[in-house]
């Protein structure tokens, strides 16, 4: 789309840049803020936690708190053969601040998918109807 100021914009609805050859970088789509302010993004998220061992694959998801604006984050793990549950909460204590601590910790046999990208708007309905009942 060309705007007034001449310019041609990609609209997405994801936060990014493009480079000066034309490389679209998406960083974000969206902002997430827990209660007290905190922002939550997965990407950063997910990068301090990378290095915990005793899991082949993870990432969060981000869900809306049904009596207000803010967001809390949950996380999917998919575990190696060392994979225990205490020493990898006590792990993530020490590289997540309290307001990006998950709600709660879904273990996994594998990443779901939609479409070449993590099935994110799936697992966000599924957490609203558990959070439901």
């Amino acid at each position: 789309v060309r705007h007034k100021d001449g310019k041609l914009w990609l609209h997405t609805g994801d936060i990014g840049t493009i480079s000066e050859d034309g490389a679209v970088h998406i960083l974000n789509r969206g902002f997430s803020y827990a209660e007290d302010g905190t922002q939550l993004d997965a990407l950063p998220l997910e990068n301090k936690c990378c290095f915990i061992s005793g899991i082949s694959d993870m990432f969060f998801v981000m869900v809306q708190n049904p009596d207000n604006d803010s967001y809390s984050s949950y996380l999917y793990v998919v575990p190696d053969g060392n994979f225990e549950m205490n020493e990898f909460t006590k792990k993530l204590h020490e590289v997540l601040s309290p307001a990006e601590y998950p709600k709660r910790i879904y273990v996994i046999h594998k990443r779901p998918y939609f479409h070449f990208k993590t099935a994110r708007k799936r697992l966000m309905q599924e957490i609203r109807q558990e959070m439901t009942q």
